[in-house]
């Protein structure tokens, strides 16, 4: 940050900005002077610790919201962990923000935190120690904002930049990867043999599909077919693939959305697992091989092997198994036998329209792993993935600064 205000810009929320310092520099001045005019601990403990309690709540509702477009809370999910929320202005109502109002905002935040600390030391030196109990109180009020709101700043940064894919293909295999729509993939299909992976770069607002197609057969113009999961004739796809197939479904906003889907049935294991996001970043997927113990009403097979599972909506196409007609809504589209049997197997992947509240995870600002044919714990995939994620990133940012060396008009408003 610099340590000079902004020249030739004037204070956008003067009022505000006088309220974001007001009660900082009460609880100071209160705890330098009161022992002049006060005998009472007592007197002197509660007015600062209240001063800093206003500053605190006035800091993290008020003056964050309005002199730099962030907010912070904290909360406790259902599994008894504490997981940061942040609220921010989209990014052109930042690029828009009044930098002297900013700066100002920085500035007393980190100050402040830095005088009560210089406070403590001094009443750690003279044996103070009921002294000490106020500028602790006071010291954790103040940090609390820095750490939400230095969160709060990283973590909106994070989630309005890119995403990266690394797609591995773990199976004994060659697979022929698909993805919809695949601009920012290869083009929406490739080969990629056994071991090997890919890495891919997707903006936010990508919502698509990602499967995996099996036994393909294309010539040197990209037109064949495949076993399982073809899109048409097309090496690259521009449409859904064929069932049945394991597909996974993302959406890429400030919170991403991301599921493995076995609706249209499963023809690969495949899982999805982000890295450093923020939120409920679970794995999604499904990692056993259905193949292996699919009813035979439901088996695809060639030359006597199981190659695919399909569901049984496409097998039987009734109301019931589709989730359509009366069955159309999530109090009458119950798990049918079908449904259970795969997720019993797949406890993390969709087994039928309706089962959103075990099947469907958010993240901000997380990288994704798209492993097919993995293990559980997959360490070593993981490791190879990290080194490529590093070096997508690093090329990433060399194009970014080309692009504004060359003035091609890249968006670097909120830095």
């Amino acid at each position: 940050m610099d340590l000079n205000p902004p020249p030739g810009e004037n204070y956008a929320n003067p009022r505000i900005c006088f309220f974001h310092v007001l009660f900082k520099a009460g609880a100071l001045a209160f705890y330098i002077l009161s022992a002049l005019f006060f005998d009472s601990f007592v007197i002197i403990f509660v007015v600062t610790v209240l001063l800093s309690a206003l500053d605190f709540w006035v800091v993290k509702n008020v003056s964050g919201r309005i002199l730099v477009g962030l907010r912070w809370w904290n909360e406790i999910d259902d599994n008894g962990e504490s997981v940061w929320k942040f609220e921010c202005l989209d990014q052109e109502a930042l690029a828009r923000m009044n930098k002297k109002d900013s700066w100002l905002f920085w500035w007393t935040l980190y100050l402040t935190a830095v005088v009560w600390i210089f406070f403590g030391i001094f009443s750690l030196i003279r044996f103070q120690a009921d002294y000490l109990l106020v500028v602790g109180v006071c010291l954790t009020l103040s940090i609390a904002n820095i750490v939400g709101f230095t969160k709060c700043r990283k973590g909106y940064k994070l989630s309005n930049s890119a995403r990266v894919f690394t797609i591995i293909n773990n199976c004994g295999e060659t697979i022929w990867p698909a993805i919809t729509p695949g601009d920012s993939f290869g083009g929406g299909g490739y080969a990629l043999r056994a071991k090997e992976s890919r890495v891919h770069t997707a903006p936010v607002g990508w919502s698509g599909r990602i499967w995996g197609r099996t036994n393909c057969n294309f010539d040197t113009n990209g037109n064949g077919t495949c076993l399982t999961g073809k899109c048409g004739s097309s090496l690259q796809c521009s449409a859904s693939g064929e069932t049945p197939s394991t597909l996974a479904e993302f959406t890429l906003t400030t919170s991403d959305f991301y599921d493995v889907s076995l609706v249209d049935g499963f023809n690969l294991p495949m899982s999805v697992r982000p890295v450093n996001g923020h939120g409920n970043c679970s794995v999604a997927g499904c990692i056993s091989d259905l193949r292996q113990n699919c009813p035979s009403e439901l088996s695809v097979k060639t030359g006597g092997r199981t190659v695919a599972c399909r569901s049984a909506c496409d097998v039987f196409n009734t109301d019931e198994y589709c989730c359509r007609g009366v069955y159309g809504n999530p109090v009458t589209c119950q798990p049918t036998y079908y449904s259970k049997k795969f997720k019993n197997a797949c406890p993390t992947s969709y087994s039928y329209a309706y089962d959103d509240p075990t099947s469907i995870f958010t993240c901000s600002g997380a990288d994704y792993v798209i492993t097919f044919c993995g293990s559980k714990y997959e360490p070593s995939s993981m490791h190879i993935s990290q080194q490529q994620v590093d070096l997508q990133r690093i090329n990433d940012w060399i194009l970014k600064e080309l692009d504004h060396e060359f003035d091609v008009g890249f968006d670097t408003s909120f830095k």
